[in-house]
């Protein structure tokens, strides 16, 4: 559960971001584990990656071990049918209103689950720097597809699957660990935030690259970096304001001041009134 802020101190970090926030013609947002929790999902990187990091398991050894490769596909099967039952949350929607009034860069998120989206930001506005969990692909060929043309052939019963272009192995779209983010998904999430006026970053601590390399390349460029987390982030020092609080209802609150600031344009036909 989030420590929503209190007192003098949380009502002046709000304000400063609201404030960073409407000064800011472009935004790019940096976006972490806590916004995939907020819609009832667990930590891909908790409740699948480290569990397998705490078995011992690498690349590596996906690729020496059948075994290793069948007890991937059974917790990865299991994860992506959670995927399929999530529907965004109230920082993905209002991530996507951001988007409507022309505020949004860019979205480099290091979830999987398609979220963002779901609620309505079209997919070239997302950068997904640890693939996607809706996807698979081919570790030899590089080949991608829709991970529902695997079926249900999936599992320990089963094994890995094989490419059906060159029968090599296959792998989720999301990253396991020990892969590495490509270089086009960084070099997209770098110029994204230098078209932008402000890093909003939420629902992450930050303790892992190259995500959090953003806020270094936000600082050596000159943009401020806002963060919003449920607790404090190691690289709090580098932002400009920190609010510790509920990510949703944080951004629930920001948009309500952009409201009272510039009142969305209304539909062709809608009247004021009505």
């Amino acid at each position: 559960m989030s420590t929503p802020e209190f007192g003098r101190a949380g009502w002046q970090a709000r304000r400063r971001l609201n404030d960073l926030v409407r000064a800011a013609a472009q935004i790019t947002v940096l976006t972490g584990a806590g916004v995939s929790t907020e819609a009832g999902l667990p930590d891909v990187r908790g409740a699948f990656g480290l569990r397998l990091r705490q078995r011992g398991i690498t690349l590596d050894e996906f690729l020496a071990s059948p075994s290793v490769r069948a007890e991937y596909w059974r917790q990865e099967k299991h994860f992506s049918r959670l995927v399929l039952g999530a529907a965004p949350a109230t920082t993905h929607r209002a991530l996507a209103a951001l988007h409507r009034r022309g505020r949004l860069s860019a979205i480099v998120t290091q979830n999987v689950d398609g979220l963002h989206q779901g609620a309505g930001v079209p997919p070239e506005a997302v950068i997904e720097l640890h693939g996607r969990v809706h996807e698979a692909r081919c570790l030899d060929c590089g080949h991608t597809f829709p991970r529902e043309r695997l079926g249900e052939t999936t599992g320990a019963a089963f094994g890995a699957p094989h490419c059906a272009r060159c029968r090599g192995l296959l792998i989720g779209g999301a990253l396991l660990l020990g892969e590495q983010v490509s270089s086009e998904r960084l070099l997209a999430a770098l110029r994204a935030l230098l078209l932008s006026d402000l890093l909003l970053v939420l629902g992450t601590s930050l303790a892992v690259a190259p995500a959090s390399q953003m806020l270094r390349w936000a600082r050596e460029a000159g943009i401020p970096v806002a963060i919003v987390n449920a607790t404090p982030t190691i690289l709090d020092e580098l932002a400009a304001v920190t609010v510790t609080a509920d990510v949703g209802a944080v951004l629930l609150e920001m948009l309500d001041d952009l409201d009272r600031a510039e009142p969305p344009a209304l539909a062709p036909g809608a009247h004021a009134n009505s």
